[in-house]
């Protein structure tokens, strides 16, 4: 009884006070997204504002808007010629499908209900390769001075919620840009998945994708990243939601947040030249072949050898009745070298004819 005793406290000891953290993120997500205990209503979260609620629902009319930027000269301060490339998602809660109704967005979203933009500033490889990796439409190459202006047309007259993953240096980038489009709240995707997943270190973004089980390829462009960070709140939402008493409403956000979270991704220039990865990427692994199948293949290469080589042979034998006996000479060997090498041939080795 003692040793289990002491087992016990060594588990719990191993196990960090901070594990599953229930943070301001978690909270706030559950207000905005409808399913928040009443005891969790109104608890102060340092909004900048105070979102209404989309009509016959308990959602609240919101833009969440996820930013990724990378940059190779670092993130505190700007230089001359700094190249960037920079991805914004959408997702707005109009296009969320609620009491079996749904309202339009006020944007036209992708098939999977997010809209996705990347920009490029700058002319390098680096910037290149970032707009030929990304998934999501035709990268933009636009003026470090025309990327405020195109920000803030993208959620022109709504609440914002802001989302990033690993929120510092993206904040320090637009805090040096000048850029504020005045959230009402910043959610880091890193500290909301510490409740919903029990986590106690910080999830890499491929990391926290494969935890929650959402498709995903070409990381490290921005146009991308912003894509996956997006989703991955979304299923974030989903596990911490279905930790929650069950209603009808919860079920059906769950639902839709589900089918968006981990709906199919575009396939990668790559896959589309490669059919095989594209099988792969479907989940459709390739056909294998039986002992069976391999057997009679072997056996049909075989015979096709074989017979290449008795024309062969009967070529040559025509050849030596027109020319006479032939001489004693090493090519005699030929003949006898034959059967080997369909042997060799029958066991796994190709033949050179």
């Amino acid at each position: 009884m003692a040793s289990a005793q002491t087992q016990s406290t060594s588990i719990m000891e191993d196990k960090p006070m901070h594990a599953g953290l229930l943070r301001d993120e978690t909270l706030f997500l559950r207000q905005i997204f409808g399913y928040a205990d009443s005891r969790e209503i109104g608890r102060n979260l340092s909004l900048c504002g105070s979102a209404s609620k989309l009509p016959a629902s308990s959602i609240s009319d919101l833009l969440l808007v996820a930013i990724d930027i990378d940059t190779r000269e670092g993130y505190d301060q700007i230089i001359s010629n700094q190249q960037f490339h920079v991805g914004v998602s959408l997702f707005d809660f109009r296009s969320v499908e609620t009491t079996g109704a749904t309202v339009q967005a006020d944007y036209e979203p992708s098939e999977s209900g997010i809209k996705s933009l990347q920009f490029t500033i700058g002319d390098s490889p680096y910037c290149k390769r970032a707009a030929d990796k990304f998934l999501f439409g035709q990268s933009e190459s636009i003026l470090l001075s025309d990327l405020k202006p195109r920000l803030e047309q993208a959620v022109s007259a709504r609440d914002v919620v802001l989302v990033l993953h690993g929120a510092e240096q993206d904040l320090e980038v637009l805090k040096n840009l000048r850029i504020d489009l005045h959230p009402i709240f910043v959610v880091d995707t890193v500290k909301a998945a510490q409740h919903p997943l029990g986590l106690h270190y910080r999830y890499s973004l491929e990391k926290l994708l494969e935890a929650l089980g959402i498709p995903f390829t070409n990381l490290h462009a921005a146009g991308n990243d912003a894509h996956f960070a997006l989703r991955a709140l979304l299923m974030i939402v989903v596990k911490d939601a279905e930790s929650q008493p069950s209603t009808p409403s919860i079920t059906t956000l769950t639902e839709t947040l589900k089918s968006i979270a981990l709906g199919p991704r575009p396939p990668s220039r790559r896959e589309l030249l490669n059919p095989q990865e594209e099988a792969r990427r479907q989940g459709k692994p390739k056909a294998k072949q039986n002992s069976e199948s391999k057997k009679n293949y072997w056996l049909k290469r075989h015979a096709k050898a074989k017979r290449k080589v008795t024309r062969r042979l009967e070529s040559e034998n025509q050849a030596i009745g027109l020319a006479g006996p032939p001489n004693d000479s090493p090519n005699e060997m030929e003949e006898d070298n034959t059967e080997p090498a369909l042997f060799d041939l029958f066991e796994g080795t190709s033949i050179k004819t």
